[in-house]
């Protein structure tokens, strides 16, 4: 099983899922079912809606670079595609440290990553013209929608980026 899919199967997993057949018990709560996840409506975000897609980054040989809230603001997704391969190496190694960066109070953030997964993010050989993700842990959502953020990847900034829905 591909670890792409095993992310987005845990991060999906989290908020809808049935029983599997597992009787529930005053110690193991139902979960949800289908019908009930499916009628579920998110409350519309008071933050302003930030166009996404629209940054490019030369220094890292990248453009639509977008930064996302995502699991209710617990992770932040960044996603980039590739332009040139030599460029955004750096990008793909696992070796070298991503950061977001708060420019104004310099609270930095790293790659969410958990013991079974490890760092959620793509890595390997990059491939022009395809998207690659990472996802940065947001404890307690401290990185708000709207929001412009620093991208650190090794000793290249790409200033500026919105955070967006």
């Amino acid at each position: 099983m591909s670890r792409q899919f095993v992310v987005l199967f845990v991060l999906l997993s989290i908020g809808c899922s049935s029983t599997g057949g597992v009787e529930s018990s005053p110690l193991t709560p139902a979960a949800p079912k289908a019908a009930e996840c499916a009628s579920t409506t998110v409350a519309p975000s008071p933050s302003p809606r930030v166009p996404m897609g629209t940054r490019t980054a030369p220094a890292l040989g990248i453009d639509r670079v977008q930064l996302r809230s995502s699991n209710e603001g617990y992770l932040i997704d960044f996603r980039y595609r590739v332009l040139n391969g030599d460029l955004a190496r750096p990008l793909l190694d696992r070796s070298v440290a991503l950061r977001l960066v708060d420019p104004e109070t310099g609270a930095s953030f790293r790659i969410a990553g958990t013991a079974k997964l490890g760092s959620l993010r793509t890595t390997g050989s990059p491939v022009e013209g395809r998207t690659y993700y990472a996802l940065f842990s947001n404890p307690a959502g401290r990185i708000p929608e709207g929001a412009r953020w620093t991208l650190e990847v090794g000793d290249v900034r790409v200033a500026g980026i919105p955070v967006g829905l």
